[in-house]
């Protein structure tokens, strides 16, 4: 999968991608208070660590390209 994550506000963090797998869905639903945007036709996480442990290890290995947002890139180093 080809996954772009991005800063939606001080809150969200969006997960966006062309199509997501039927698998792929099912593991960003293992991510706690996560949602579905469908008019943004993106996943939305809680912009906390824990929600990003979860997500990177909900899916490891699944990721065949990443696209970080410049802002969340500037924010988080």
């Amino acid at each position: 999968m080809d996954l772009r994550i991005a800063k939606k506000d001080d809150r969200w963090i969006s997960l966006n991608t062309i199509v997501f797998a039927k698998n792929d869905i099912e593991a960003i639903k293992g991510v706690a208070g996560r949602k579905w945007m469908p008019e943004d036709k993106a996943w939305l996480i809680p912009y906390t660590i824990s929600s990003l442990e979860q997500l990177w290890e909900t899916l490891q290995g699944r990721i065949r390209r990443l696209d970080i947002a410049p802002d969340l890139l500037e924010e988080c180093s």
